[in-house]
């Protein structure tokens, strides 16, 4: 593809992504302004036969636009489908190829209470899987047929099935000159502009021509738009020849200290490094590095707005040995997921004295900086900010995936873990192999299970509660209608533990050692609720803990639909990590502070009172983690009673919209919002205003 034809492309782009921006305040809109939270029949992205015997709807991706939507990588449509007699059979296809991957018949309270009239509209939900690389690009017809008792409808829409690459995002974001220009005015208005030391070591083995790629990083420093900044190269046996170094010698505004060290000075650089480093600010530079030109202005743009920071990093775009470049964006400061996977990466400044303090017994010949360590760095989470641009390229190194990592569990613990679960044993053999999974499996000795009984529900002579009988339980019967805040409230008032697992008895148990894994984030002083790993008895992936939009105020499971193989972002799934909420299917937390938060608020009796918990604990300063390590089926909606949850949505909407309205700090705004498995939007426009945690 020719240059024309990508910006060709892009015009096009550009025109969908605002009918995208204008649908989805729409749908935004849609939900507050709506009864009962379901699109008015008049809604555009809302497929139907002449006669509305039939009715089908797209929630999710949220972008229809009149022509066509624009799809791109894996993509799961979400939405619900009705008729008048009931369905007997539903599938789609596209361009007549049949999609066998997807699920009919999830739980839709809303719609059944919005259409009545329509047979089985309680259970008319759908998700369907498309792996658009299956496709060529460019227009497709997706066509969903609806069975019912007499017919069979079909209905059509037209898709632009896309493969783009970063290239387009990086052209989007390109530094023009007027940009330039105007990094350059803002300068002019600082007081005082920090000295960033930058460090390179020269010989660091590396399978290029290392005059090469050492002027590669050089050429993209020398078009930075902010210039107080200095480059330590860091030499020893591969000294870089004369003729070289004259040659940096004669740039009239050369800022590159050569540091030249014996095999037997080595372990003194320490002492040494230090007082040839003049910065206020360091970071490290890999060979062949290339900064973007408003890298260095960037940095220094975050630490005139926040004084008080101590580590500052951005997204980068990667090079593997096949040459090929994929954009890695990051998410906010995520000291769990540092601590398994080194994600950021390249191009980050820490504060001299915090530098120094932490690495001083490190390698620094190799400059082979053990991230992990980069913990420490920070003394204060609200004192790291990222910057969501891309800021630098260069090769990627090769890094170790959760199951090869380290991993810890709390040593000589023997606090009690007290499990709460309501019951009503709606299905006995659902309950039956979640009780098994636990008594059978689980590793960690110390725990009761207590069972909240609604005697509303099951009568005290019901067969089911044999049940019961058969495993070592503590049995507390309760009488008044359902409410999920209420009973785990009353069942916290009643546990013996200090640690409170809340657990749905919809669940199976898969890895014996949960309890430890989510426990060692739980005893945590900063860590409120921890989450598990969820998965649909089919096991693709139902929770990974969840993300917010401004236009999805109840969030989002983060990967919900996706199998492990089918995540490109592998860490995504498999490495324990800070998320902004987690989902009460099954949530530990600590009893102190269950109770100082308030417990759940049993105003919201059915559903998101597990989502504004967390809320409440995050905007305290407390982390939520999602405990990739302790994985669970979930066979979802088989706890509840059948009460719809709009109320309750409204509440939350209520107390919430607007919180969100620059993005969740744990999801990347170049990303596609409407998908959770981290996909990256090719019309995103990247920021230089840095953003934090909180």
């Amino acid at each position: 593809m020719n240059r024309q034809e990508k910006i060709s492309i892009f015009v096009i782009l550009r025109k969908i992504e605002k009918e995208l921006r204008r649908f989805k305040k729409r749908i935004f809109s849609l939900a507050v302004e709506s009864k009962n939270g379901v699109p008015r029949p008049e809604d555009t992205f809302l497929f139907s036969d002449a006669q509305e015997k039939v009715k089908l709807h797209i929630d999710s991706p949220p972008i229809h636009s009149p022509e066509f939507p624009f799809i791109t990588g894996l993509v799961s449509l979400k939405g619900w489908v009705i008729a008048r007699q009931g369905i007997k059979k539903f599938r789609c296809s596209i361009d007549d190829r049949p999609i066998e991957n997807f699920l009919f018949g999830f739980s839709r309270p809303d719609v059944a209470a919005a259409h009545p009239d329509y047979k089985d509209a309680a259970k008319s939900g759908f998700c369907i899987k498309i792996d658009t690389r299956l496709f060529e690009k460019g227009e497709h017809s997706l066509r969903f047929f609806i069975e019912t008792e007499d017919k069979e409808i079909s209905l059509e829409r037209k898709i632009l099935i896309s493969g783009l690459d970063s290239q387009l995002w990086l052209e989007n974001n390109k530094l023009l000159d007027q940009d330039r220009g105007r990094l350059l005015e803002m300068e002019r208005t600082w007081k005082k502009k920090p000295l960033i030391s930058l460090l390179y070591v020269w010989d660091r083995h590396s399978p290029g021509n290392k005059e090469e790629l050492f002027s590669q990083s050089f050429l993209s420093l020398k078009d930075q738009v902010y210039s107080r900044w200095e480059l330590l190269l860091i030499c020893s046996r591969d000294k870089p020849e004369e003729g070289f170094l004259q040659a940096l010698a004669k740039e009239s505004f050369c800022k590159i200290k050569p540091l030249f060290f014996a095999g037997q000075e080595q372990g003194q650089l320490p002492e040494i490094l230090p007082r040839h480093c003049e910065g206020d600010w360091i970071g490290i530079l890999s060979q062949g590095d290339v900064l973007d030109p408003c890298a260095l202005h960037a940095f220094a743009q975050v630490i005139q707005e926040h004084p008080e920071d101590e580590l500052i990093y951005s997204d980068e775009q990667g090079i593997d040995d096949n040459n090929q470049k994929k954009i890695f964006f990051k998410p906010s400061w995520s000291p769990t997921l540092l601590s398994h996977y080194p994600y950021l990466g390249k191009l980050w400044i820490a504060r001299k004295d915090r530098f120094w303090a932490v690495f001083k017994d490190e390698d620094l010949y190799s400059l082979n900086i053990d991230q992990r360590k980069m913990v420490q760095l920070v003394s204060d989470p609200t004192h790291v900010t990222h910057i969501p641009f891309v800021l630098c390229s260069g090769k990627r190194r090769e890094i170790r995936h959760a199951e090869e990592a380290e991993v810890s569990f709390p040593q000589d613990l023997s606090l009690t873990i007290s499990i709460i679960m309501p019951t009503i044993i709606k299905r006995e053999d659902v309950v039956e192999r979640c009780f098994k999974s636990i008594f059978e499996k689980t590793t960690y000795p110390h725990f009761e299970l207590l069972t909240i009984v609604n005697r509303y529900y099951l009568p005290d002579d019901d067969p089911k509660r044999r049940l019961l009988d058969r495993w070592p339980v503590r049995k507390i019967a309760v009488d008044f209608p359902y409410n999920w805040s209420r009973l785990n409230n009353l069942g916290k008032d009643l546990a013996h533990g200090q640690i409170l697992l809340f657990l749905n008895d919809d669940v199976e148990v898969l890895s014996p050692s949960w309890l430890e894994a989510m426990l060692s984030h739980a005893v945590q002083e900063d860590v409120a609720a921890v989450g598990a790993k969820l998965y649909y008895p089919d096991m693709s992936i139902q929770h990974a803990g969840v993300y917010f939009t401004p236009s999805m105020i109840g969030g989002e499971h983060i990967l919900r639909g996706y199998r492990d193989e089918e995540n490109a972002e592998r860490w995504l799934g498999e490495v324990d990590r800070e998320c902004t909420a987690v989902t009460g299917a099954c949530l530990m937390i600590k009893k102190s502070l269950f109770e100082s938060l308030g417990g759940f608020d049993e105003s919201l009796p059915v559903a998101f009172n597990d989502v504004d918990f967390c809320l409440r604990a995050w905007r305290k300063g407390l982390r939520n983690i999602f405990c990739a390590r302790a994985k669970l089926i979930h066979y979802e909606g088989m706890s509840r009673a059948g009460i719809p949850e709009e109320n309750d949505y409204k509440l939350l909407l209520k107390r919430w919209a607007g919180v969100f309205e620059k993005g969740d700090p744990y999801w990347n705004p170049n990303l596609l919002d409407y998908l959770p498995n981290w996909t990256m939007n090719p019309l995103a426009k990247g920021s230089l205003r840095g953003r934090k945690m909180m």
